[in-house]
């Protein structure tokens, strides 16, 4: 199977489109069988990759399609735009689908993606997914938040779900009262500086 790499783009801050290339079968091993599969897909430190659906590579032409990789590659500084469609990926593991949030591609996104959000938080480009940047806009800012809050617990990978920890939920809560403590106090000193100007 062949290995796609995507590179820097060669206009600053253009992303380069990927074709989602199969029906989306969801964790189904059917999806790497059934579809175009890419043996590898690396997405290079500096380039902005966005999933497209322009054509109709369904031959049934029925239900939504998805990429299938059997590799990926996120290098860091690398951005992901998902554009509402489904990427599969195996990396020697069961089969997972990359959500916004799961920082270390390990198929779910928990405790850990959330730390390395909040160690980032604030980052301004080249920020990438592995920064915690779930949008793929560049920056860890609060819309970064609000996926890794839709998406945590979420496990998306071909195993029976496991329970949240019992402090998820707090640890979101004080997540989010930290952001907004250091979000005000940024405020408030431009407020300050150009009072004083």
């Amino acid at each position: 199977m062949a290995t796609v790499v995507f590179g820097p783009p060669g206009e600053p801050g253009e992303p380069e489109l990927l074709e989602v290339a199969g029906r989306d079968l969801g964790l189904d091993p059917a999806g790497w069988y059934d579809n175009f599969a890419v043996g590898s897909l690396v997405v290079d430190d500096g380039a902005i990759l966005r999933l497209v659906d322009e054509f109709d590579n369904d031959p049934s032409g029925h239900g939504p399609e998805a990429l299938y990789v059997d590799e990926l590659i996120v290098e860091e500084g690398a951005r992901i735009d998902l554009g509402g469609l489904h990427l599969y990926y195996l990396n020697g593991g069961p089969p997972k689908r990359l959500i916004c949030g799961d920082c270390d591609l390990d198929g779910d996104a928990d405790r850990s993606d959330f730390l390395v959000f909040r160690e980032k938080f604030g980052m301004e480009a080249p920020a990438g997914w592995t920064d915690g940047d779930s949008d793929g806009d560049g920056d860890v800012d609060v819309l970064d938040y609000l996926a890794i809050k839709r998406s945590f617990g979420l496990i998306a990978r071909g195993e029976a779900p496991e329970a949240p920890e019992p402090g998820a939920l707090w640890l979101l809560a004080a997540g989010a009262g930290t952001l907004l403590a250091r979000r005000r106090r940024r405020g408030l000193g431009k407020v300050r500086r150009s009072r004083s100007e």
